[in-house]
């Protein structure tokens, strides 16, 4: 009994000693959160309509790339399109939802806690091609329902990102869901972004909007449609009738080099002929290139550009397709083109520019036109993954901040940041306030208070436990060191500073 308590308090002096000090022992112990402690927290997510994977690849992409983000874990993904279903599960190995949306109650959808909805729904009830029957068409049911669980659940999610085309912002849906939104307390950010504006030479323009869930679930805001991304690495969009706004990087950087079967690949000599004016020529310099659709090959007109292989025949043609390129228009009406040796695009080169990894595949029983219509229905990787920094990561980078200040206020000469509440589990993100030096640290103080209780408490024991054994003396004159030691120690942490609990000065980041 003895030796157990002599030794648990030797081993806590030492470690005092060898450490910045008994707080820190105390709270390395027993109050580190995870984030300190080194684990990294987890948002789970629901992921509606997930058709390939494009949605989750940006989201796991974003939270990759932020050292200091949570992790990601995918509860669920839904989806009754069979041939996504497919290649979700091909790449991810996961299985998918396939019972319909509208099925699912708010009871199921509650138990699921999910943080994070992800949305991608139909967008045939608003695009400008169709008949924009927007609620009326029977493919919007799926986010009709969705919104009206959101308006009464007990769980929220405390993110929402929803991709679809430009035109979806004037529905009815829409405006359904963004009213049921700031009723529920959350901020909706609402953006028009192309992957150009991220330097990927390819347009595609598309509507997003992003939710917040407010703390209080009260103050709701809705703000106006941007069509630029609040970061560096978004560009103006900045088209007009001559010319498009063209990316850094060229078209060449994303085709493949040896391609299989290299004629089959060619746009029939028949479609140019006919079709010719209406195709959007690009060559591998080109920093452009047009939306590729479901139809791309099967329509010749707006479905995506196809690319000139045969250089120039003469210098004025040359000229011409320079200008072109400058310009970012397509170089089909140069002079003397003739047989411009036209071919499509692959669905690798266009799943490169819209931002899949190179290990991402199709399932070999794919058809190339089943390829080209899961790509068409499918989204920008890389817009969702500055889309989900921007949602997910905010609070990870202010506690990054928050971290750098601390580290460069930590010498003895310098303004010391306040730490108190730093260790408390579950904590949000925090900015640190550094206040003078002179001032007591509650958060340590209230540490080594407690921790010099415990030691006092070992000592006496300790000290007990040598009148009954009769200890040699060395250990007994130990023990009434330890006991002396450790009531200087509660005398010095019961100053009215640490007992008064000086206010905190904090003030929270921004969480979401």
């Amino acid at each position: 009994f003895f030796f157990f308590f002599f030794f648990q308090a030797e081993d806590g002096i030492r470690d005092a000693q060898e450490s910045r000090g008994l707080g820190d022992v105390y709270k390395r112990q027993h109050h580190c959160s995870p984030a300190m402690s080194g684990e990294r927290p987890e948002l789970t997510v629901l992921e509606f309509f997930c058709g390939i994977g494009g949605l989750r690849s940006g989201v796991e992409g974003a939270l990759r790339e932020e050292k200091a983000a949570p992790g990601c874990r995918i509860l669920e993904a839904f989806d009754i399109a069979p041939d996504a279903v497919a290649v979700y599960k091909h790449n991810f190995g996961a299985k998918v939802n396939q019972t319909n949306i509208v099925g699912l109650t708010m009871e199921t959808l509650d138990g699921y806690g999910a943080d994070v909805w992800l949305m991608s729904p139909p967008c045939q009830p608003y695009t400008r091609q169709g008949e924009k029957r927007d609620k009326q068409d029977s493919r919007a049911d799926a986010l009709t329902h969705l919104t009206g669980v959101l308006e009464k659940m007990r769980r929220p999610p405390r993110y929402l990102l929803l991709e679809n085309v430009v035109g979806f912002e004037a529905s009815e849906s829409c405006k359904e869901l963004v009213d049921v939104l700031e009723q529920r307390g959350y901020t909706v950010e609402q953006f028009i972004l192309s992957p150009i504006q991220f330097d990927i030479p390819n347009s595609r323009a598309r509507y997003y909007m992003l939710g917040t869930l407010g703390e209080d679930h009260l103050a709701g805001r809705v703000l106006p449609v941007s069509r630029r991304l609040p970061t560096p690495e978004c560009k103006e969009l900045e088209d007009s009738h001559d010319t498009r706004t063209c990316a850094v990087k060229t078209l060449g950087g994303y085709l493949e080099t040896l391609l299989a079967e290299p004629e089959s690949w060619l746009v029939p000599p028949k479609l140019v002929e006919k079709h010719g004016k209406v195709l959007d020529v690009v060559t591998p310099e080109f920093s452009r290139s047009c939306c590729f659709t479901a139809g791309y090959s099967k329509f010749a007109k707006g479905t995506g550009s196809v690319l000139r292989q045969a250089v120039a025949v003469d210098a004025t043609e040359q000229a011409a397709i320079d200008l072109a390129i400058k310009n970012g228009v397509s170089a089909e009406h140069s002079i003397g083109h003739g047989d411009m040796q036209l071919r499509y695009f692959t669905p690798r080169e266009i799943l490169s520019l819209h931002g899949f990894s190179s290990e991402f595949e199709f399932p070999h029983h794919l058809s190339r036109k089943q390829q080209y219509k899961l790509i068409g229905n499918s989204i920008n990787v890389t817009c969702i993954l500055h889309l989900a920094r921007h949602l997910l990561c905010r609070g990870a980078q202010a506690e990054g901040e928050a971290e750098a200040e601390a580290d460069e206020s930590s010498a003895p000469s310098q303004e010391q940041p306040c730490r108190a509440n730093s260790c408390s589990p579950n904590r949000k993100p925090t900015v640190l306030i550094r206040k003078p030096a002179n001032e007591a640290d509650p958060c340590d103080a209230a540490f080594e208070a407690q921790y010099a209780s415990a030691m006092a408490r070992s000592a006496s024991v300790v000290a007990e436990a040598s009148v009954v054994a009769k200890p040699a003396s060395a250990m007994t004159k130990s023990a009434s060191a330890m006991v002396q030691s450790a009531s200087a120690m509660v005398q010095h942490t019961s100053t009215p500073e640490v007992t008064e609990q000086a206010p905190v000065v904090e003030a929270e980041a921004e969480a979401e």
